[in-house]
């Protein structure tokens, strides 16, 4: 199979100055991490964020290799006060990275040639200047730059703000539902629940993603007739209407709407069991429905998840055109 890809010269430069506009405005500069201090930085960096336990701490030896040939490695840092402001704050230490990213080549099951998203992590003062939303358009313009079209990863399904920033911020969305993706995990964050996670892709060429990348973020609206299938009740816990399954089931609704909690992992801490209910929630709606053709189209009001059948998207459509394989 050859692999040899050939860069678009203009989707390249477009990128590379969203990329550069977007770190600029937050007073970052990222970097591609290539030396065995910046790995150890790196690994620091996520420690913080997720509390991980021993078992998951990131070797540096296959960070390296990850940077040599591998994959994607970067880190953002602060050089100066949010946008264009002067206040000096950069830091030349050990401590200076505020988020980090790290992603794997590799060629889907059809084929196609990707850049695996593993993970990416932020401190406070990263997250307060929009790292994460400066790294991914970073790593959009790197991967446009070797002729990488796709870029993929998984979430938590159950993270309202994850899928906010995913199909809004960066207009990408999810295709494809996968169980207890990483088994049992044991960091602060997930120990104790299922580790159930939508795999998402994001086009780079897309017009969303393109639009996204210059400031305009993606907006969706539900058609009308379409029927919330998984709601939340007045004490914050999830309700899956029958009727409105059964209406999909059988082609009698144009869409339905799947919510997500406001803050699971504060309720993972405050009540694991309503956390529990809602990934049960989750699991009685959204594979079988991808499974027997429905897509996930958007994410309306900031909280729940639009899913249309197949069959009612044109074949131009970007969600339609995935590929994926069915959860």
């Amino acid at each position: 199979m050859n692999l040899r890809l050939v860069p678009d010269a203009t989707a390249v430069a477009e990128a590379g100055a969203a990329a550069a506009r977007a770190a600029g405005g937050e007073g970052l500069a990222v970097r591609e991490l290539s030396e065995p201090e910046d790995h150890l930085r790196l690994v620091a960096v996520f420690d913080a964020v997720w509390g991980r336990a021993p078992e998951q701490s990131l070797s540096t030896e296959l960070l390296r290799v990850i940077a040599f040939d591998c994959g994607y490695l970067a880190g953002a840092s602060v050089v100066a006060g949010p946008h264009g402001g002067a206040e000096e704050v950069a830091d030349d230490g050990p401590g200076d990275l505020v988020a980090a990213s790290i992603g794997l080549f590799g060629v889907t099951h059809e084929g196609e040639p990707i850049l695996h998203s593993h993970i990416t992590g932020a401190l406070a003062e990263g997250r307060a200047r929009h790292a994460g939303f400066v790294l991914k358009q970073h790593q959009r313009a790197w991967c446009l730059a070797r002729g990488l079209a796709t870029v993929q990863w998984t979430y938590d399904p159950l993270v309202r703000r994850n899928a906010y920033f995913n199909a809004v911020k960066l207009g990408a969305l999810p295709v494809q539902y996968l169980h207890d993706f990483y088994g049992e995990m044991t960091d602060a964050i997930n120990a104790g629940h299922h580790s159930d996670r939508f795999l998402v892709r994001w086009d780079l060429h897309s017009p969303r993603a393109v639009a996204a990348a210059a400031g305009t973020p993606a907006t969706y609206t539900a058609p009308p007739g379409a029927a919330a299938v998984v709601h939340e009740d007045a004490d914050g816990r999830p309700v899956v209407d029958a009727e409105v399954l059964r209406a999909a089931g059988s082609g009698d609704v144009p869409a339905v709407l799947v919510g997500t909690p406001a803050d699971v992992e504060r309720m993972r801490v405050e009540d694991g069991a309503t956390a529990r209910s809602w990934r049960a929630a989750h699991r009685d709606v959204v594979p079988g429905l991808l499974g027997s053709g429905w897509r996930v189209t958007g994410l309306v009001d900031r909280s729940s998840y639009l899913l249309t059948p197949a069959s009612l998207l044109t074949p131009a459509s970007p969600t339609a055109a995935t590929g994926a394989d069915p959860a």
